[in-house]
Parts: C-alpha cells; structure tokens; sequence
C-alpha cells in the first residue's frame, strides 16, 4: 500500500521546551512517500458454484468471508522534511534554524514498524469462467472483490510524520481490494 503525506504547518499539540528554556509546539511542512507492507495468515471459509455441465466451460460463483490474522506491517518514508517550532510565548514560527534543532532535509528517509489491531474479518466473492482440463479438474479464471466487515485500528503513530500525530481524532482502517484469481481445482 503506497500513499502520500503532505502538510504544511502541521504542529503537534504537545509543548516541549527547548535547550533556553522557552515553551514551543514542534511541527513540519513535509512531502512524503509511505509505503506499507502488511502480512496476514488468511483462512477463507466459502462455498463455490459451478453454474453448468462437468464437460464444458462453466460460469463460477463464490461467496464466502476471510479470517485474517494480521502480522505487524513494516512502514518505510522517503521525501522532503522541514522542521519549525512555534513559540506561543512570542507569537514566532522558526524554520531552517539549526542553532535550535529546525531544518530542512530533502533526502529523508525512514522505516519503522506499525503496532496495529491482530485479526480481520472480511467478506469475499469471485466471479469466473471454469475450464474443464480432466476428467475431475478444473482451471478457474476470474476477478474477486474483498471487503473489510471489521475496521483494523491503530495502536500508535507509524512513524513522527503520521496525520495521527497532529490530530486528536482517533482512526481506523479498513481493507477492500479488487483483483483476479486463478486457480487450480480438483471435484472429490
């Protein structure tokens, strides 16, 4: 999953205070890349019609749901970072400061790790052609669709430029995908 992060004056809730003592709220104007890699052990439990004669090309139908157990996805970032902090003290924004810790860099890049919810439930169906190629097989050729019945949530931030971080709403996700499917099936 690829998605972009852009912000502009995006500033934590949160007050730190810096290196002088002055209060500031820490914040970015990014561009970023993300990419996630989630990882799950499915177990699909449907049923599967055949819709015409055991001789002959056939139409298919499936319908079922999918239980995920979800591993934890890895997260990496790349693009542009400039890092201010607003001094509400003295109503002033500082960026590209590096006396204070706030710069810019073009080349940022990261990776991390994502502690999220640990199981799915989603439902499925297929639609297709089936090929008889013996006497009791069959190809399957055909497109799925796959849509999250549970939302999956977010234990914390993926990373320090996560929208999760300058926002008090909470989110959660949920997974549907498109996609096609082949396969190879035996009638006992």
């Amino acid at each position: 999953m690829k998605s972009t992060l852009k912000a502009q004056d995006a500033f934590y809730s949160t007050l730190k205070t810096d290196e002088d003592g002055d209060n500031y709220y820490p914040g970015y104007d990014f561009d970023l890349t993300e990419e996630i890699g989630i990882k799950s052990f499915d177990i699909p439990i449907g049923l599967m019609f055949r819709l015409g004669s055991p001789n002959k090309t056939a139409f298919t139908f499936d319908l079922g749901i999918i239980y995920s157990m979800l591993r934890t996805p890895s997260v990496a970032i790349e693009g542009n970072v400039n890092s201010m902090g607003k001094y509400p003290d003295y109503n002033i924004t500082f960026e590209d400061e590096p006396d204070l810790g706030f710069t810019s860099n073009s080349n940022y890049s990261g990776t991390g790790e994502w502690s999220i919810s640990s199981s799915l439930i989603s439902a499925y169906t297929e639609l297709g052609l089936s090929f008889p190629i013996g006497k009791k097989m069959y190809l399957n050729i055909g497109g799925r669709y796959i849509y999250g019945l549970t939302k999956f949530s977010s234990n914390g931030a993926r990373h320090e430029f996560d929208p999760i971080n300058f926002s008090t709403e909470s989110f959660s996700y949920s997974i549907s995908n498109i996609g096609a499917n082949v396969g190879l099936f035996y009638k006992l």
